[in-house]
């Protein structure tokens, strides 16, 4: 990434909800070897940036374990091998609280991958585009289906 110019608009359970989830990632980057990283999965929750501290093989796995799936992203450790900062931490979880509060459901326990994987935009424009259209689809009151 590299501008998080909306890291100072944050608000102080923002910023300590990302900086949580940075330091759960940074602390399973180094505690486990690499090829276990680039193979795992991690369910954070979107309220806190907290985990349930599993590792787990698919993303199918970690939506099925989790008792609120809808609360949750789910992160490949691969998008992080070398760990991730706190300002990504909280790109990361805006992105995805704005995705579900634009009515977004990424999660289906019974698909065979966990339901949609919505990815992030690489460049700085365009998760900003992204997240200014799904704004705008909430104010237009667009519920996407399951």
């Amino acid at each position: 990434m590299g501008d998080y110019s909306s890291i100072l608009l944050a608000t102080k359970q923002e910023m300590d909800s990302a900086k949580r989830l940075s330091g759960i990632v940074n602390s399973m980057v180094v505690i486990h070897p690499l090829d276990v990283v680039l193979n795992s999965w991690i369910a954070v929750k979107l309220e806190d940036g907290s985990t349930d501290g599993v590792l787990y093989d698919t993303r199918a796995d970690a939506v099925k374990h989790q008792y609120h799936e809808t609360q949750c992203a789910y992160l490949s450790l691969r998008a992080a091998p070398a760990g991730m900062p706190v300002e990504e931490a909280h790109v990361y979880l805006k992105f995805h609280r704005d995705a579900y509060a634009a009515g977004y459901v990424f999660t289906d326990p019974e698909k065979p991958n966990g339901g949609v994987d919505m990815r992030m935009p690489i460049a700085n424009e365009d998760v900003r585009s992204q997240v200014r259209r799904l704004h705008a689809m909430r104010r237009n009151g667009y519920r996407k289906a399951r």
